[in-house]
């Protein structure tokens, strides 16, 4: 009988096969790579822009209820702080906690490339809205360049044009209060009554006194500040003329005068 034997090819791949196979690979891989990079700085900045706007409701809310933002620390996260604690000496009316510390499990103030948002007060021109600035520095981590995040947020117009007129009264009625006090002239020193001492955003209303016939009492306004009558301040400005206390004194003594002769 007659036997046949056939010479059977080892198994697995040669060298060249592999070779082959590894470059179509690293080719593919290569390919891939910026469009999944692509893919995750984009899901990166929807995941930022989702968490902005979370800080920008519990922001607004908090001057919803305080009458102003968060004050400007450093330009960074501390200025964030007031949204979860209201510290030794928190803004009136604050009714927080109003973002939680631990949201998504993650620090609500840094963005997802884990950088810190930058945070901005800019002060508002003469009865304009307050706003904030909130910026995420982007992929590059670099303030001021093209890929930053930037969200604006404004304080409610209706609210601040309330809170100015609320104030605007309140100076009213301490002016007429100073003009009905024993006198002559601008007091030097003046006690408000406590029932008036504060303005609509919860500041110290002030008096000051320029000359023995001038003086003003006023609200810091909308941006709080004390910055000595700056245009943004609410006042009232108060005049006595030594000219008309001089023709009151005239008057009184021409009636004397008359009530003599009518007496003889």
């Amino acid at each position: 009988m007659i036997r046949f034997r056939f010479k059977t090819r080892p198994s697995g791949f040669t060298i060249i096969e592999v070779i082959i196979v590894i470059a179509v690979i690293s080719i593919l891989a290569g390919s891939m790579a910026p469009m999944i990079a692509q893919r995750i700085e984009a899901a990166r900045e929807d995941s930022t822009r989702i968490k902005m706007e979370t800080l920008q409701k519990a922001i607004l809310a908090y001057a919803q209820d305080t009458g102003g933002f968060p004050e400007e620390k450093n330009e960074g996260p501390d200025s964030l702080e007031a949204l979860e604690e209201s510290g030794d000496t928190p803004s009136a009316g604050w009714r927080g906690p109003y973002i939680i510390g631990s949201y998504e499990n993650q620090d609500y103030t840094r963005d997802a490339w884990n950088t810190p948002y930058q945070y901005q007060v800019n002060q508002p021109d003469d009865n304009a809205a307050s706003q904030v600035i909130l910026t995420s520095l982007g992929p590059d981590r670099t303030y001021l360049t093209q890929d930053d995040i930037v969200l604006t947020l404004l304080m409610p117009l209706e609210d601040v044009l309330e809170r100015i007129e609320r104030t605007k009264a309140r100076l009213k009625l301490i002016e007429g209060n100073i003009y009905g006090l024993e006198g002559e002239g601008a007091p030097a020193t003046y006690t408000i009554p406590r029932a008036w001492q504060k303005d609509a955003w919860e500041k110290s209303i002030l008096y000051k006194r320029y000359n023995a016939f001038s003086a003003a009492v006023y609200s810091a306004g909308p941006n709080g500040l004390d910055d000595d009558l700056s245009q943004d301040d609410l006042y009232r400005a108060m005049v006595w003329s030594p000219d008309n206390d001089d023709k009151d004194k005239d008057k009184d003594k021409d009636k004397d005068k008359d009530k003599d002769k009518d007496k003889d």
